[in-house]
């Protein structure tokens, strides 16, 4: 490894101690479990990580669920096929930082709300339930762009 690998990866993790250290001041349980996590260290608030690791777990829980509420809401909308709304979806979602979950929630929340009608103020989970935690919204979208890699990536295997 060269110095200059070597010095971007020591830079990426200082801004990662750094973003773990905001996140336990703000009390962002998710974050700062994903943080411990990636940097590989002991918490410092063991409750803050459990609740953090509580709430990857739901979100984890979620994914399947989400899958078959896609599937129900494009049957709904019948416009488009899942594939199709899927590739939509992730020609847009591109121009968003997922790694970021606080970065343009806005606009991450009125993407997913174009594509899927679940997230919609009518819908069974609508993006406002959010509104009091940009994290989980940004988690959701992340989430719902792997799916969508996901279900793109084994649809073109199969094809």
């Amino acid at each position: 490894m060269d110095e200059m690998d070597y010095s971007r990866r020591e830079k990426n993790q200082m801004k990662r101690e750094k973003a773990k250290e905001e996140a336990l001041a703000s009390q962002d349980a998710l974050s700062y479990f994903n943080l411990v996590n990636r940097i590989g260290v002991s918490p410092e608030d063991f409750k803050l990580y459990e609740r953090g690791q509580a709430e990857a777990q739901l979100l984890e829980q979620k994914e399947s669920e989400l899958e078959q509420m896609v599937e129900a809401d494009n049957s709904k909308n019948g416009s488009k096929s899942k594939l199709e709304t899927y590739r939509l979806f992730l020609k847009e979602a591109a121009n968003f930082n997922s790694g970021d979950y606080r970065k343009n929630v806005a606009g991450k929340a009125e993407l997913l709300q174009k594509y899927f009608v679940k997230f919609r103020e009518n819908g069974s989970q609508p993006t406002s339930r959010y509104n009091d935690n940009p994290v989980s919204l940004g988690a959701l979208f992340n989430t719902m762009v792997k799916q969508a890699k996901e279900y793109v990536r084994k649809s073109s295997i199969h094809s």
